[in-house]
């Protein structure tokens, strides 16, 4: 599906800081956690949906291609519960560094022994992360 990008003007930043920053783009997705969809015995409520559709061997290379046509240099991922075993070492693979905080009290782990959460991606050749704060509550 083709998208529409939204230019924005050129951030200045502030005089303390001697390097000007280009532009970035930053993708939000939410990949629609297989704990709440595919494992599902009622695919998670989802009554238009084929199981073939739900199963993640067929969806998680199809979300991979749709994030990564675009390029981004920051990804965010909501309901994300395939982090360590997908998508953390295909994007790794792919130049972008991650980490993941995982859902407290995940709806996933009826089903799976696997808790969705949100996952944050960037390139690691164009950002450098400083620090990283997670909240526990």
């Amino acid at each position: 599906m083709n998208r529409k990008f939204i230019s924005l003007i050129e951030y200045s930043p502030p005089n303390n800081l001697t390097k000007r920053l280009s532009q970035f783009r930053i993708l939000q997705y939410n990949v629609l956690a297989d704990g709440l969809f595919g494992l599902q015995s009622d695919i998670g409520s989802f009554s238009r949906v084929s199981p073939k559709i739900a199963h993640w061997d067929y969806r998680k290379e199809l979300l991979l291609q749709e994030i990564l046509q675009f390029d981004p240099d920051i990804i965010t991922l909501q309901e994300c519960d395939h982090y360590d075993d997908f998508f953390q070492p295909e994007l790794l693979r792919r130049g972008y560094s991650g980490h993941f905080a995982p859902k407290p009290s995940s709806p996933c782990l009826i089903v799976s022994d696997k808790s969705d959460g949100c996952a944050l991606f960037w390139k690691f050749d164009r950002i450098k992360i400083k620090s990283l704060r997670v909240r526990t509550n």
